[in-house]
């Protein structure tokens, strides 16, 4: 009875916390960004309009899904092979999917957070405001500097056009390969063919970086927009898991200490 309201005290603060997030999510999506003028000669913002080779919704399908069966395949090889050994029950598969995936997702939210925090605070434009825009000068300095502006076009969302650094695409493709990497090489059954684990993550860092030259190639971000971003998904896929190992201290048997991805002992 205690360890289940253990559990449900737990899923319900991971709950909350989450909530949280996603409220200050939303809330950064209804702040405006700092404002940046603009000189007319200006050519690194003078690039055409493209569609995005990856629309945003394309991105989050492809790595919220890839992380979930990624989890589910190999927690429950693991699982199984533990049934087999020890004669565990079936529940230890189930917190093992759920703490790994609390680890992924949290970081995963983390990211597109301070992603976001960088948007608004920095209010650079993108390469393609000119285009996008057809700004109209309303303020003009001495230098030529348009310090106040309209657009022409899409008068009703240029905000958007206003959130070129750090880029979102890029940090979270770049979180989502580099912790998919770091699992694989740490979670494995005893089985696993060394090649298969490489060849996966292979791929998973090529959709990353895919996704980082195709924010360029179409004229959505700055060349330093993307390294930032992709700096930013680095770290965090790097420090999320020894974070979230921080918040569930290692107990003697208890499932944290044998689920949790980078523990000492696992190491």
């Amino acid at each position: 009875m205690r360890r289940a309201v253990s559990v449900s005290v737990r899923v319900l603060s991971d709950l909350l916390s989450f909530a949280a997030l996603f409220i200050a999510m939303g809330v950064l999506q209804r702040i405006q960004p700092f404002r940046l003028g603009y000189f007319p000669s200006d050519s690194t913002i003078a690039l055409p309009a493209r569609s995005s080779t990856i629309p945003s919704y394309v991105l989050y399908a492809i790595t919220i899904v890839s992380i979930v069966i990624t989890v589910i395949a190999i927690e429950t090889a693991i699982a199984w092979e533990y049934i087999r050994m020890k004669k565990a029950g079936i529940p230890v598969v189930l917190y093992s999917i759920y703490d790994y995936l609390l680890v992924a997702f949290f970081g995963y939210v983390a990211t597109i957070l301070i992603t976001d925090v960088g948007k608004v605070a920095v209010g650079r434009l993108r390469p393609h405001f000119f285009d996008a825009c057809g700004p109209v000068p309303v303020e003009t300095t001495s230098l030529g500097y348009v310090s106040v502006y309209r657009c022409q076009k899409n008068p009703e969302k240029p905000f958007d056009l206003m959130k070129s650094f750090p880029s979102g695409h890029s940090s979270t493709a770049i979180y989502s390969a580099v912790f998919l990497f770091v699992y694989l090489q740490l979670r494995q059954p005893s089985w696993c063919i060394p090649a298969v684990r490489v060849a996966f993550q292979t791929v998973f860092l090529a959709l990353g970086v895919l996704t980082c030259v195709t924010r360029i190639t179409d004229n959505k971000h700055h060349q330093t927009d993307v390294l930032a971003g992709a700096i930013l998904g680095f770290l965090v896929a790097l420090s999320a898991p020894f974070y979230m190992c921080h918040l569930f201290p290692s107990q003697p048997n208890s499932s944290v200490r044998v689920l949790c991805p980078f523990s000492a002992k696992e190491r």
